[in-house]
């Protein structure tokens, strides 16, 4: 089992990041990295911001690979 726990640190990026974020799309990427930081499950997650698995450990890749500005990108 993958562990997404992240730092304090970490969090509190994501917290202001989630406060600046004015649209929704990015807002929920935010929020499904910070969640799984936290140390939900990838299912309730999923569940939580209605998408698919998938999805939210995309987001957390792509956090991972470049931080929120990464998650900034629309692909």
């Amino acid at each position: 089992m993958e562990s997404y726990r992240l730092s304090e640190k970490d969090l509190n990026e994501l917290r202001h990041a989630h406060r600046k974020a004015k649209e929704k799309w990015l807002a929920d990427r935010i929020k499904a990295v910070f969640l799984l930081g936290c140390g939900r499950t990838v299912g309730d997650v999923a569940e939580v911001l209605m998408m698919d698995e998938k999805t939210v450990r995309k987001h957390f890749q792509t956090w991972e690979s470049g931080g929120v500005d990464a998650l900034k990108r629309r692909l």
